[in-house]
């Protein structure tokens, strides 16, 4: 017990460390789902298999098909681009690599209850562009990172049926830099806008066998409450100011069904309904009126209002154990953008996009590992002006991604 409780501790500072080190990545709304690199080669289809360590993330009553203590580590490489055209001029967001990790652990306690430990990213944000560039007074500087810690515990009502529960500890940061408009008190001045705090949450799940070829799983997330806080600073004149920041991010339910064809052949689709709508504004409260001459404003409370949709994604995947040790994956995703017209701007130029996915495992007795590549096609966008935000008439094409990663895995 002592060798199991101090590779528990010894995973939690792994990964305070090493999602320190994170950043994030662009998505739709701002969601992340690459946890795994063996879902990532299946399109992120898990949630009613759930057989590794990764269930933490997707669906923990899986656990319970898990003997003894394994682990998980890895990470996915995702490398987003974009072209934005505005007033007949193309600008392009500056490419730059992301590097989202996971890790899990999980224990058997005896033949009904399960535990693990989880690190890994649910929201991201990553936009660049030049600092001159036309819609530097709505961002020209974004990212936002999360860091979700996450104990779980399972247990096994019977032979086919399981359910399972985690906590989501999640630390986010959040940064902004913009120009003011030419028209506010400061005139065209840089701006930045720096946060940081936790939003704690919660989720339920279950898994059931119907047969010994197919299963069915269920996840619901509880929507969190961001408080942060930090400070802003006009850069030319150096004043600064402490703030306050608050929003809600979405709850969520998932659902899979896998069916197993034969023993080396399964299938697996699933649905992921996002309340994005709980997601309404972004609340900044500043300590003094006077840092909001930024926004040409003399009162201290600032909302940016996103009212959002709620949206689906479809996630559909296969795996095949081509030989001993060997498999090979494919997968597919259609995921909805949940900013309605509107309510577009720069930080997050997204629309629905089509994802394309295919893997390779090699896995021996103890250990495997998983590699995974993913290419991420976007629908262009028009985005009408609302000059109020510093947003232009403006053409989103060639927007594309791709992503690869590797995951090894380990059962004591």
């Amino acid at each position: 017990m002592k060798n199991i409780l101090g590779a528990f501790c010894a995973l939690a500072v792994l990964c305070m460390v090493s999602l320190m080190g994170v950043t994030k990545a662009d998505a739709a709304g701002f969601g992340l789902y690459e946890w795994s690199n063996r879902a990532n080669g299946m399109g992120g289809a898990l949630i009613a298999l759930a057989d590794e360590p990764s269930a933490i993330a997707y669906n923990p009553a899986g656990m319970t098909q898990l003997e003894g203590t394994q682990t998980q580590v890895g990470m996915t490489l995702i490398a987003p681009s974009a072209s934005l055209e505005i007033g007949g001029e193309t600008y392009d967001t500056a490419h730059k690599v992301y590097t989202p990790p996971h890790m899990y652990l999980t224990h058997q306690l005896n033949d009904d209850f399960w535990v693990g430990f989880g690190a890994y990213t649910r929201f991201g944000v990553g936009t660049n562009y030049d600092n001159d560039w036309a819609g530097r007074y709505n961002v020209y500087k974004a990212s936002l990172e999360s860091y979700s810690l996450s104990p779980a515990v399972a247990y096994k009502i019977n032979d086919d049926w399981s359910v399972g529960a985690a906590l989501d500890c999640m630390y986010l940061s959040f940064d902004l830099r913009q120009y003011t408009s030419p028209l506010a008190p400061t005139g065209d001045s840089d701006f930045h806008l720096d946060n940081h705090g936790w939003a704690w949450g919660w989720n339920v799940s279950t898994r059931y066998e119907i047969t010994d070829k197919a299963a069915v799983g269920l996840m619901y997330r509880a929507p969190q409450r961001l408080v942060g806080s930090g400070e802003s600073k006009l850069i030319d004149s150096g004043l600064t100011e402490d703030l306050t920041m608050r929003a809600t991010l979405p709850g969520s339910v998932s659902m899979g069904f896998a069916y197993k064809f034969t023993d080396t052949f399964r299938v697996e689709v699933d649905a992921i309904y996002t309340n994005w709508s709980d997601y309404k504004k972004i609340e900044y409260r500043f300590g003094d009126a006077t840092a909001l001459q930024a926004f040409g404003s003399l009162s201290s409370d600032i909302d940016s209002d996103k009212y959002w949709n709620d949206v689906w994604r479809y996630q559909l995947g296969a795996e095949w154990d081509v030989a001993d040790h060997h498999t090979i994956r494919a997968g597919i995703v259609l995921d909805e953008s949940p900013i309605q017209k509107g309510y577009e701007d720069y930080m997050l130029p997204s629309n629905d996009r089509v994802m394309y996915s295919a893997g390779y495992s090699y896995s021996d007795s103890a250990w495997s590992v998983d590699l995974s590549l993913m290419y991420l096609d976007m629908l262009g966008r028009h985005i009408d002006a609302n000059l109020a935000k510093g947003v232009y008439d403006t053409e989103i094409s060639n927007s594309h991604a791709w992503l690869g990663g590797v995951s090894f895995s380990y059962a004591f």
